[in-house]
């Protein structure tokens, strides 16, 4: 049922999960509370504290399997959108 609400994945420092994504920027929509960082790739990017939801831009190197691992901070992940 992860369709029917937002905010699937919690990340906190340390944590890393992987999937399957497009190569090309990307649209990370996320939520955090406090300054958080995550790392796609080689690519770190802060993540403002935010009320609701916020997105960023992000860019994925490569198609294929690829690893989103929280360097610092908590983050609540909703989705990303290939653009």
């Amino acid at each position: 049922m992860r369709f029917a609400y937002r905010g699937g994945w919690i990340l906190r420092s340390g944590d890393s999960l992987s999937f399957l994504a497009r190569s090309g920027p990307s649209i990370l929509h996320y939520s955090t509370g406090t300054p958080s960082m995550i790392q796609l790739g080689r690519d770190a990017y802060p993540l403002p504290p935010t009320r609701g939801y916020r997105s960023i831009r992000v860019n994925v190197a490569q198609s294929g399997r690829v690893e989103l691992r929280c360097l610092d901070g908590a983050v609540n992940l909703d989705r990303m959108d290939h653009e």
